[in-house]
């Protein structure tokens, strides 16, 4: 991507990643779980035939996670505590592809870089699910279960982006996926199928609005010709451009 930290020390689209420190790697899962955080990352990359070794200072390495878990309910449901983003097993089977996959990071990666708020608390793992320590420590330490308790607290404060900062994490959304080589107009049929089928079981619409109008956003971003990092500059001038 344009001014990413690969663009700046010279890695370009089509290099063959062959290690990342010292470790050699074939998928991007291993590619992730190689880079150590706050450290230098080294990469070595194939270029027509060449090998090539670059070096990442780790001050411009963007720090951002994922994890996924386990609700009891079965809930479809992702949002963003601090730098990482956590993301329900029930939303990754009612997925259809990597499209839509790569779309749902790219929203909240842009609530991130754009210094959206998110919930602050710190979150506990248990095994496959999860708990937001704040929730259990009045109740004197027990855990009654990790993933209800999580989504109960986030219903409880009633954590909501704006429209004005979902409208441009759905804008940056879709550009993003776009730059990265996803199909934006087939990741963009998930939104529409909230839309549509209101499944009963969906939690995303308690912190974000999924209406007409998101739908519209998405719509006419992915008729929008403007190149380049997608930028809050970027997002007004699509709005005042489209009325919207």
């Amino acid at each position: 991507l344009p001014e990413s930290p690969a663009a700046k020390i010279g890695i370009k689209k089509g290099d063959q990643i062959l290690k990342v420190n010292g470790s050699l790697v074939a998928t991007t899962l291993n590619f992730f779980n190689a880079i150590e955080k706050n450290k230098d990352t080294n990469i070595t990359i194939k270029r027509n035939g060449s090998i090539l070794d670059f070096k990442i200072p780790q001050t411009l390495t963007c720090d951002f996670n994922y994890e996924s878990f386990t609700t009891l309910e079965k809930k479809i449901v992702f949002f963003r505590s601090g730098n990482t983003l956590f993301v329900s097993n029930t939303l990754l089977d009612y997925l259809k592809n990597d499209d839509e996959l790569a779309m749902i990071f790219a929203n909240e990666f842009a609530h991130y870089i754009n210094g959206h708020p998110s919930l602050k608390s710190e979150i506990v793992s248990l095994k496959d699910s999860i708990l937001f320590s704040d929730i259990w420590k009045p109740f004197g330490g027990f855990v009654f279960s990790g993933g209800k308790t999580a989504l109960g607290f986030m219903e409880k404060v009633k954590f909501r982006y704006t429209q004005e900062q979902e409208g441009l994490a759905d804008f940056s959304s879709i550009k993003l996926t776009q730059m990265l080589g996803f199909n934006a107009s087939k990741a963009k049929l998930f939104w529409e199928r909230l839309v549509k089928e209101k499944p009963s079981n969906n939690m995303i619409a308690k912190f974000r609005d999924v209406n007409s109008n998101k739908i519209r956003i998405i719509n006419y971003t992915l008729d929008d010709t403007s190149k380049g990092f997608p930028t809050k500059m970027n997002y007004d001038k699509f709005v005042n451009n489209n009325s919207l």
